[in-house]
């Protein structure tokens, strides 16, 4: 594999990891990236880390989050 092939993998780890943390069972994401290889371990958190619009508000990046949190008490 090139080295663009390479980024160009870790492009697509990164954007399943999107969709899987969204969409699957922590457990199952757990076995996903105990499946990857070393060196994709540590390069994919930097990958991640560079698609983040630094812009961005915390809503803005963890509003879908919002859905699992308890409810307050009213």
């Amino acid at each position: 594999m090139t080295e663009q092939e390479y980024y160009d993998h870790l492009a697509r780890l990164a954007l399943e990891m999107v969709d899987r943390v969204r969409d699957v069972d922590p457990r199952r994401n757990w076995a996903w990236w105990d499946s990857l290889t070393e060196r994709e371990r540590i390069d994919l958190p930097w990958v991640l880390a560079a698609m983040v619009d630094p812009g961005a508000s915390t809503k803005e990046l963890f509003g879908w989050t919002w859905q699992f949190a308890p409810r307050e008490a009213a």
